[in-house]
């Protein structure tokens, strides 16, 4: 029986550069267009859009340019809004000035990221002298029913379509029952709709058969997608109190292992799932906190993002929440020339 309780996902996020002033209005309105469309209140969607129109202006202000990405996402019954500040600039020096609430910069009152964390249900930030800035706020949209249990897993995703397309080829999906985290990461090949399609067509069947094994749920979507143009896919399944992670791969999607030690990449196997595969086969890895209680860290993305190498130019990232930590990958590493996803997972503490 398939007692998986799914996180369905609005699977793509919103991006606008920010270079002048004149875009912080842009970015505003798209924010509260995108709360409408989740279900946010009025008052919600006034919040989202503050946040973000603060961040917009903290971008110009450190960085002189950046961009902000905003990620809708539901879980069980519940929605949130990520929303992400992104630059490439010298790094805040004064942190914990930008951080006092009601410091302003604009120097109008009651602004400031001090009063972005008031007003986010989650907060995250890091900075690194010559690498620039993330900033993460996630407004969780209230509910009146009874709170479920808690994943046991904090995620945080990025999805972002090449610049020339609406949609995103690539998708990804986590689903948890009693002790067990699946998650799957898809690219459709190439980009645009037909891409879409085949990923979208993934998150489907993973949707529909996530009680298998990791193996055994690649090639039930190897075999579900062939009338689409086909994907590159993973899925990585955690069981908790085995402290175990399995991997099956098939194509270019990438599965990194990262702990504050090393990390190391998962293995996948050559081919298309919806095409040729000749070959699926499934890996296990330890999946334990470090000595200091650090939690390992999955990250899978499609090959929109390069290798990625120097996380540990932010001092601490391991720590940091999984949205900011995809931020941070986006940002450095994203190629450009193709739809760039990142889904990032950490055990909670």
């Amino acid at each position: 029986m398939n007692d998986m309780k799914i996180i369905p996902v609005f699977n793509q996020t919103f991006r606008t550069e920010v270079t002048e002033m004149s875009q912080v209005g842009e970015a505003r309105r798209m924010a509260f267009e995108i709360s409408a469309f989740i279900g946010l209140s009025e008052t919600e969607a006034g919040t989202v859009s503050i946040i973000v129109s603060e961040i917009a202006k903290n971008l110009i202000k450190h960085a002189g340019c950046g961009e902000v990405l905003i990620s809708p996402v539901q879980y069980r019954d519940e929605f949130w809004i990520d929303i992400l500040g992104l630059d490439k600039g010298p790094g805040i020096a004064g942190m914990a000035q930008c951080m006092q609430d009601g410091y302003s910069t604009t120097g109008s009152p009651g602004t400031g990221l001090g009063a972005v964390k008031r007003l986010s249900t989650i907060f995250d930030i890091i900075s690194a002298p010559a690498a620039g800035t993330a900033v993460l706020s996630r407004l969780i949209r209230k509910q009146e029913k009874v709170k479920q249990l808690p994943p046991l897993m904090d995620i945080g995703v990025v999805n972002v379509p090449i610049n020339s397309e609406q949609v995103s080829g690539d998708g990804w999906a986590v689903a948890e029952s009693s002790g067990r985290t699946v998650l799957m990461a898809a690219d459709g090949l190439g980009h645009g709709v037909l891409a879409s399609d085949a990923a979208r067509a993934a998150e489907k069947v993973f949707r529909e058969q996530s009680f298998l094994g990791p193996t055994e749920l690649l090639e039930y979507i190897h075999n579900s997608i062939k009338h689409t143009r086909g994907a590159a896919v993973a899925i990585a399944e955690v069981t908790h109190a085995k402290n175990m992670l399995k991997y099956s791969g098939i194509g270019n999607i990438t599965g990194i292992l990262h702990t504050a030690e090393k990390s190391r990449n998962m293995v996948s196997m050559n081919g298309t799932a919806g095409g040729e595969a000749r070959k699926m086969q499934e890996f296990a890895y330890p999946f334990a906190p470090a000595e200091n209680s650090r939690q390992p860290l999955i990250i899978m993305h499609s090959d929109g993002i390069a290798t990625i190498s120097a996380l540990d130019r932010y001092p601490g990232i391991e720590n940091r929440h999984p949205a900011l930590i995809a931020g941070i990958v986006y940002k450095d590493f994203r190629r450009g020339r193709d739809d760039a996803m990142v889904l990032v997972a950490k055990k909670r503490p």
